[in-house]
């Protein structure tokens, strides 16, 4: 269970790592929470408050003893990491 939330959090920081790699070859960020977490908090802003968001769900779900929700989260966010790659080339 605590591999499962080392890998979110890894994860989180990969997408993190790659939203900004394809917002700087002239993408725009599709998430509305996301985008809107841009407008309100800045460059770098979003990037706090997105992973303490991620950081209490991911322990939430590691407390509330829920292994396969997490690893789920974990495959959505290996999804998006990948996309982004992608994109970003």
């Amino acid at each position: 269970m605590t591999l499962a939330l080392i890998a979110l959090g890894i994860l989180q920081l990969a997408d993190v790592w790659t939203t900004f790699r394809f917002l700087e070859r002239g993408g725009v960020e599709k998430n509305p929470v996301i985008a809107k977490l841009m407008g309100m908090f800045g460059q770098w802003g979003w990037v706090v408050v997105k992973l303490i968001v991620a950081g209490g769900a991911g322990y939430a779900l590691w407390w509330s003893d829920m292994p396969e929700l997490l690893w789920a989260v974990n495959a959505l966010y290996a999804f998006v990491v990948w996309r982004n790659s992608q994109v970003a080339r």
